[in-house]
């Protein structure tokens, strides 16, 4: 009897508008909440595929671009030790700069092109050095004292006067790009380092060069290749979104080059 009028008192609290209504309200309401979640969850999945997909092809680019550029120093070595081996750049008396200053127009993303010799460790070559706004000679020999001393070129691509030159000796066999080419006896290239005059990260392909009649061990032709000149405006180029950056890394965690404009003129370096 107690439960009959409990029974019998229930549409006294509920309608049965509300009895029917409430179920199909709350039946939407978990429908449209299970559509919305998973909607969620496979926007949130396609954007990350997105994503996911658009670093790979950033990836790759960059792989690329950088295969590109650090093809080139190999090649300007193979033409310049070919031609130290035949005498037709003359390390010893620094003759034949208009070779380097040819390949360095040519390659602008090129530094330094230069090669040192074995006799007594002279260095001859071309490049972008400190302070300069265009491309110098860099000599250091007998004629010099072992000092580095820098000429302007004419026109022409020729040796001009003296612009400037460094306060200490410079023996090219102890450089690492030069042992570097010597211990490997193959194209290699140095780590990558702080260039001691420009402070940014600076990677040597080296290549030793044999004469062609008895093998002897002659010297080391090397080309220098400054990353964040061409790759920071190659990573600025690359459509990343607002809040996105590219950024290169040498595996020991040195930053080599970026997409922002942070600086990356870190350290203590050392030049050749």
């Amino acid at each position: 009897m107690v439960i009959r009028s409990r029974i019998t008192n229930l549409p006294n609290k509920l309608s049965l508008r509300t009895v029917l209504i409430v179920p199909f309200v709350l039946q939407i309401l978990g429908t449209v909440g299970l559509v919305g979640y998973f909607s969620f969850r496979n926007g949130q999945q396609a954007v990350n595929d997105l994503a996911s997909q658009l670093r790979s092809e950033l990836t790759s680019r960059i792989e690329e671009k950088l295969r590109n550029y650090t093809e080139i120093p190999h090649a300007i070595n193979r033409f310049n030790t070919n031609a130290f081996a035949k005498g037709e750049i003359d390390i010893v008396n620094a003759k034949g700069e208009n070779r380097f200053w040819q390949q360095i127009k040519i390659f602008p993303a090129t530094s330094l092109i230069y090669c040192g010799s074995q006799q007594n460790g002279e260095v001859f070559g071309v490049g972008k050095l400190e302070g300069a706004d265009s491309l110098l000679v860099w000599i250091s020999n007998a004629s010099t004292d072992r000092i580095p001393q820098f000429y302007s070129l004419n026109a022409q691509g020729n040796r001009d006067r003296l612009v400037g030159k460094e306060n200490k000796k410079y023996d090219a066999r102890l450089r690492p790009w030069y042992k570097a080419a010597m211990t490997e006896n193959r194209p290699t290239w140095s780590v990558i380092y702080p260039d001691f005059t420009t402070l940014l990260p600076t990677i040597t392909a080296s290549m030793p060069v044999y004469d062609s009649t008895n093998g002897s061990f002659l010297g080391v032709c090397a080309t220098d290749f400054f990353l964040p000149q061409e790759m920071n405006q190659f990573l600025k180029s690359l459509k990343i979104g607002k809040t996105g950056s590219a950024f290169i890394m040498e595996r020991s965690g040195l930053l080599v080059s970026t997409s922002t404009d942070e600086p990356i003129k870190v350290g203590n370096g050392e030049k050749g």
